[in-house]
């Protein structure tokens, strides 16, 4: 219950007044609802809504979910830039190329992940729990809204092959 007063918390401080009389009018019925709201929230904000930060927004929770051991900020910030099918014989590992911020990560991925001593890490294990969860568990009704949520899910096997074609460890 903790943890769903934190993220209630964290999407109305994300609302403008006028939003936040509207959450509160119908809040999220449990936690799996709360990461549902959270992920749509993520795909339709206006400055985090483009297809590259779809993607990356996926690929992180991939790498997230699969690692065995946790990734530094700087390993998830490179790895969150590739993009596999530009990798050649010409191909430039240099990380300045292709790093991003970061903090990028976490604006990328909102409420779900955070940095601690340098390495990323899932705010919570119910987080983790959530995206490795199968779109015929999801509350949402909508088809539209099913759709965009389950974008996000983690296949095991598709986050391997992914993090594999990337070159991960």
């Amino acid at each position: 219950m903790f943890r769903y007063a934190v993220l209630m918390i964290g999407e109305l401080l994300s609302e403008s007044c006028v939003n936040i009389a509207k959450k509160l009018e119908s809040p999220p019925a449990s936690l799996s609802d709360m990461y549902e709201r959270i992920l749509l929230r993520l795909d339709t904000e206006p400055q985090r809504n483009t297809q590259k930060d779809r993607k990356q927004r996926k690929k992180i929770f991939e790498w997230v979910v699969m690692a065995k051991q946790p990734l530094s900020a700087e390993t998830l910030a490179w790895v969150s830039s590739l993009n596999p099918a530009c990798i050649g014989e010409d191909f430039d590992p240099s990380p300045a190329k292709y790093k991003i911020h970061p903090d990028t990560i976490l604006e990328i991925c909102g409420p779900l992940l955070e940095i601690v001593d340098g390495h990323i890490h899932f705010t919570h294990l119910s987080a983790k729990e959530f995206l490795q969860s199968k779109r015929e568990d999801l509350n949402t009704q909508d088809i539209t809204k099913q759709d965009r949520i389950a974008g996000y899910l983690v296949n095991a096997t598709h986050a391997n092959v992914s993090i594999a074609l990337t070159g991960g460890p």
